[in-house]
């Protein structure tokens, strides 16, 4: 069986609904009908808990004209002073109200049965309206005739009218401008570069080296200051 958001099997709901109908609990068959519509939201739940609540309300609905005939029959012979009569009435006011009841018990365990088949409840009429589908359809308007299009008399064209076209007059050609040539700009003067005469060489003092280890000497000096040989 299908379950709905609550974790609720959906026929399971839809039983409920019926077997409360059966019991005549309208309000009870109302708020099932209301968790179907607004917490549910199963359209195949909806139509079920629609069928239980409109077979509530037929049911109530022939209780209560029954009620009304033949309780104001009965009213009227009490009156009258026809008091067998109005009994009489009562009676039979009694046991219609009893076969409607029985009748209401009837559709109500049909529908209980085809609802524990996986089916739809089925009621005649009541399923037709709980599904939307019991529309009166309008008798169509019959379609207006035709008007018939006016006839256009073709008339033979002659040739088209010659457009002449326009020619632009011949544009002047510009006069050519001369350029100016800038002339050869000339070269700077080559300046002397002035040479300074070579210095004639100074001649380096010698210097004295160790005749040991090649180390340079004073002028004055005796001994190497390195190792210590004797300047000859």
């Amino acid at each position: 069986m299908k379950k709905g958001k609550f974790g609720l099997s959906l026929t399971a709901v839809a039983v409920i609904a019926f077997a409360f109908v059966v019991l005549r609990q309208p309000i009870a068959v109302l708020l099932v009908c209301g968790f179907a519509l607004l917490a549910e939201k199963d359209e195949w739940l909806n139509r079920q808990t629609i069928q239980a609540l409109l077979l509530m309300i037929v049911y109530y609905l022939a209780d209560l004209v029954i009620g009304w005939i033949f309780g104001g029959l009965a009213t009227f012979f009490g009156w009258v002073k026809l008091f067998r009569v109005a009994s009489v009435m009562g009676t039979i006011g009694s046991i219609v109200g009893t076969l409607l009841y029985l009748a209401l018990a009837v559709f109500s365990v049909i529908a209980i049965l085809n609802l524990l088949r996986g089916k739809d409840a089925g009621l005649p009429m009541i399923s037709k309206i709980a599904g939307g589908d019991f529309v009166i359809k309008a008798k169509p308007k019959p379609a207006p005739a035709p008007v018939p299009a006016p006839v256009q008399t073709a008339y033979p064209a002659g040739p088209p009218p010659v457009q002449e076209q326009y020619v632009a007059p011949p544009q002047p050609v510009p006069p050519v401008q001369e350029q100016y040539v800038v002339p050869p700009q000339p070269a700077p003067p080559v300046q002397e570069q002035h040479v300074a005469p070579p210095q004639p060489a100074v001649p380096l003092p010698s210097v004295k080296l160790c005749s040991n280890c090649s180390t340079p000497l004073h002028e004055d000096a005796l001994f190497c200051a390195e190792c210590g040989t004797r300047v000859e």
